[in-house]
């Protein structure tokens, strides 16, 4: 061999520093991306609510019959609401069902509502709430958004104080 060869590569030495760097960066990283995850999801079903706010309201509209949204713990059914009794768990008549939504438990997030129900109008889509605001808190631990949704029918999305979530205005 020749003395002035230049050798290529890595020493193992110097890969299990990098890779050591790179294990401490990870784990450093991994609570951050936890809670970002964690707070996609709180956001994605607020979003999901404030849709099916705004379907049920179309659907009113639509079938020129009142449309209802019926909250329970961790859950919601929309329903047409003439001669229905409604609950997360049943609807009777069943044909009046328009759709269910359930939190997975496994998850740890919940919904809460500061009404048990509201129902659309079928002439212009508003609400049964009067003068009052209603609001849907999607929470798990410090992430917290509110859903809020008006007298006309209108919905918004807010966080409440002391929510972790970014994005939203201050409710």
């Amino acid at each position: 061999m020749n003395a002035s060869s230049t050798h290529r590569g890595f020493t193992l030495v110097e890969a299990m520093v990098t890779i050591a760097i790179l294990g401490i960066l990870a784990s450093i990283a991994l609570p951050a991306f936890n809670d970002f995850i964690s707070s996609r999801r709180v956001v994605g079903i607020a979003e999901a609510l404030q849709t099916d706010l705004a379907y049920a309201r179309s659907e009113a509209v639509q079938r020129n019959a009142q449309v209802s949204i019926a909250f329970g713990t961790d859950c919601y059914v929309v329903y047409v609401t003439a001669g229905t009794t409604a609950s997360c768990t049943s609807v009777s008549p069943a044909a009046n069902e328009i759709k269910r939504v359930a939190m997975t438990s496994s998850e740890g997030i919940g919904l809460t509502s500061s009404v048990a129900t509201v129902t659309f109008s079928p002439e212009r889509g508003d609400t049964d709430l009067g003068g009052n605001t209603a609001t849907m808190e999607v929470k798990k631990g410090a992430q917290a958004v509110n859903v809020l949704l008006s007298r006309t029918g209108r919905s918004r999305i807010c966080k409440p104080s002391g929510s972790s979530v970014g994005g939203f205005p201050d409710c």
